[in-house]
């Protein structure tokens, strides 16, 4: 109830952040270039870092929306993760991997600013596995011992900038929320929680702003 009750909350907190677009826009390599469009949209790569089940990993994905009015957009991406065994890893130690996605709201405040903020939100769901780390040095096994599935709610925030009028760069950092996890491992016991945690990263649009 309450994990509904926010996401009801912050949904509404970015749709009433769609207000008028503005004209001019500015740029950090040519400040004030240019008109906007009413509407556009755009393809992204994000890089990032978090941790899962209590360790490092890696994020990567790509994500793509339609923007209205300069200051709203509405898409969905998709990111996948890896974490790492510990740098003392004992034998039977596993690793998970995995990837989610779904539908992404943005509200973008001051879109005619060089340097503005984004409020993204993504709710959608994911798949996660358990694989076996061969403790003979020589990496990871291609081996799978369980996998589920999840939903996965991610409110973030971003530092935008307008590099040059088609193309954004953002450091973001948002928060995943996900359901309860159900999966094993038979030397370990993985954490219904351990996909819940901060997400650092980088952003690239390219597109029609």
């Amino acid at each position: 109830m309450k994990t509904s009750k926010l996401i009801t909350l912050t949904i509404a907190l970015i749709l009433s952040m769609g207000l008028a677009a503005q004209d001019d826009f500015e740029t950090v390599i040519k400040p004030g270039s240019g008109k906007g469009h009413e509407s556009g949209g755009f393809g992204a790569l994000r890089i990032g870092y978090t941790q899962m089940d209590g360790r490092s990993a890696i994020m990567g994905g790509v994500r793509g929306a339609f923007i209205a009015g300069h200051r709203f957009s509405i898409g969905g991406g998709f990111f996948g993760f890896m974490n790492r065994v510990s740098n003392n890893f004992k034998s039977y130690e596993y690793f998970i991997g995995g990837g989610y996605g779904g539908l992404i709201l943005e509200a973008i405040l001051f879109p005619e600013k060089a340097f503005h903020v984004t409020f993204p939100i993504l709710i959608g769901g994911g798949t996660i596995a358990t694989m076996p780390y061969n403790y003979t040095g020589n990496g990871y096994d291609n081996y799978v011992y369980d996998y589920g599935s999840f939903f996965v709610f991610e409110p973030a925030v971003e530092l935008e900038m307008n590099m040059v009028k088609f193309f954004r760069m953002a450091l973001g950092v948002s928060y995943r929320l996900t359901s309860g996890l159900n999966i094993k491992y038979p030397y370990a016991e993985v954490p219904g929680t351990a996909l819940n945690y901060f997400n650092f990263y980088l952003i690239f649009k390219f597109g029609k702003f």
